[in-house]
């Protein structure tokens, strides 16, 4: 039994266009800010995950009504403290690097977005 596998499978042209990959070439500083970038993004993320998944776990039993009377306010005055590590943790972030996350990302598009085009 033979099978016609030249239905299935995309032609080599289609197939080729698909697999190109397009080389950009981008300034040193603007490459290393945003891999800066990924890094403190990546690591802020898991922080605060963290942060608000703990907050979450607190106001949960804090808001049951067979928690007691004190360990709700212990509860409350903990939510409250990890809230201000999610503030440390944004501003953290902030000052560890002088260029805009924004900015960077912005950047970096614009400088592939030239570089593509241009060479069409």
């Amino acid at each position: 039994m033979q099978s016609d596998f030249s239905q299935a499978a995309p032609s080599n042209q289609t197939q080729n266009t698909q697999n190109q990959a397009q080389t950009v070439t981008i300034p040193y500083k603007l490459a290393n800010d945003a891999a800066d970038a990924c890094f403190y993004a990546d690591r802020a993320s898991e922080n605060l995950a963290a942060i608000l998944d703990a907050a979450e776990i607190l106001t949960d039993i804090a808001t049951n009504p067979q928690t007691e009377q004190g360990k709700r306010h212990a509860f409350s005055l903990t939510v409250r403290n990890l809230i201000k590590a999610a503030k440390n943790e944004v501003e953290t972030l902030a000052e560890l690097h002088s260029f805009s996350l924004f900015e960077t990302a912005a950047d970096l598009n614009n400088e592939i977005f030239s570089q593509v085009h241009s060479a069409k």
